[in-house]
This record gives C-alpha cells, sequence and structure tokens, in this order.
C-alpha cells in the first residue's frame, strides 16, 4: 500500500513539474488548464478515447492490478478455490477450470490490467446479453478473461471498498465461449457484495436481459 502510495506521488510530482515546464514554454495556458478542469468526467473519458457514448451503461470506478505471478490459467479456479472458498458466503461448484477455460482471453503472470465498473442504467427496458457485449467491444484494449479474470481481480479488491455492493459484477465473454449447463442456458460468472460484506461468486444467464442491479466488469489490458 505504502509503495502504491509513494509511486503515485512520484509520478505526479513528474507531471506537475512538466506541466509548469510547458505553461513557462507557453505551450499550455492557463486558460487550455480552466477548460480542460471544467469538463465532466466522461468528457474527459471521450477525449482520452477510452469510452464509447451510451447512457445506458455508467462508469462508477476504475482500478488497476497485476495478474499474480503463480497464476496458473489451468488450474486458476481449482487454486482459487482451495484458497478462498472458504472467505465465500457462497460459491457455485459449477465455477471450475473446466466448465470455464474456453475464454476469450487468457491472463498471464505479471500482466497489467485495468477493471471498469459499468452500472447498467435502466432508462425505458433492460439491455440483452448482446447488447452488453457490443458496448464493452467498442472499449479500448478490451479483453474477455472471463471467471478467471474475477478471481484475479477479486484477489486484489477484496479488501479495499472498490467493488459497488449490492450489485452483481458480471464478467461477459462471447456466448459460444461461455459453458452451457445441462437445461441449455450459457452461464455467465459474476461476484457479489452485500451490504453486510459477505461474498458470493456466482452464475446467471447469457440468456437473461440485465436491469440497475447489475454492473459490468469491463477489463483492459494495459501491458501495452
Amino acid at each position: 500500500m505504502g509503495e502504491n502510495i509513494g509511486a503515485d506521488a512520484a509520478k505526479l510530482a513528474g507531471l506537475l513539474a512538466d506541466l509548469m515546464h510547458k505553461i513557462r514554454a507557453r505551450k499550455i495556458t492557463l486558460q487550455n488548464l480552466e477548460w480542460f478542469n471544467m469538463l465532466s468526467e466522461a468528457e474527459r473519458h471521450q477525449l482520452s478515447g477510452n469510452s464509447i457514448e451510451d447512457d445506458r451503461f455508467h462508469l462508477i470506478k476504475t482500478c488497476e492490478f497485476m495478474v499474480s505471478a503463480d497464476f496458473n490459467h489451468d488450474a486458476c479456479l481449482r487454486d482459487f478455490q482451495k484458497k478462498f472458498k472458504k472467505e465465500f458466503y457462497h460459491f457455485n461448484p459449477e465455477i471450475t477450470d473446466n466448465h470455464f477455460g474456453n475464454v476469450s482471453a487468457r491472463l498471464v503472470p505479471g500482466q497489467k490490467l485495468e477493471a471498469r465498473f459499468y452500472q447498467i442504467k435502466q432508462i425505458k427496458e433492460r439491455v440483452s446479453s448482446n447488447e452488453c457485449l457490443a458496448f464493452l467491444m467498442a472499449v479500448p484494449k478490451i479483453i474477455l478473461p472471463g471467471a478467471q479474470g474475477l478471481a484475479e481481480l477479486w484477489k486484489h479488491i477484496k479488501d479495499k471498498e472498490i467493488l459497488p455492493r449490492g450489485r452483481w459484477c458480471l464478467s461477459f465473454d462471447e456466448k459460444d465461449k461461455l459453458w452451457q449447463d445441462a437445461d441449455g442456458y450459457h452461464r455467465v460468472p459474476g461476484i457479489y457484495r452485500i451490504s453486510a460484506g459477505d461474498w458470493y461468486f456466482g452464475l446467471d444467464y447469457f440468456e437473461n436481459d440485465w436491469g440497475s442491479d447489475y454492473c459490468l466488469v469491463c477489463f483492459r489490458d494495459l501491458s501495452n
């Protein structure tokens, strides 16, 4: 924690020094800064090229994390359950490496990721899974690491107030990459934390429509 704060402070100091240099050289004016400061968060994201316009999805939080040094895709969920299952009030037994090994993006040790949490805003009607996927796929550097992505994310956020409480946070993948249960439904992994703090790792249905009690977890690869 202290190392992260120190690194952030050093980065901020470097950015401020560079900014002052550009102001003195008249490459950036005070009017430029005032204009940028008055922009909304959505406008700043749009200018950076890191978001798309869709008022059904609202960015509420972001965080960066690294994939564990001992990460092994083929045994990720087995190892995760052995080590952390006791910390969950409920852990769906169908979340296994066999069922969810065929993900679109296989993570690698040391990979740097950003997780964005987009709350679904139910404006007139609920949104479909295909609409959720279309939104995610328009985000730059998007990857779809499935249940393995959620497991790695949880290890980073479990002791922090990052995950919005009271909403299922879903990790989508392409429909044909998701495990299909005995009834023919494709299952979408998600994590949930109730207001009292208990954790759930569960499965929902790709065939569902989604409302405001759900968030999308958008994983972005920052390694390159």
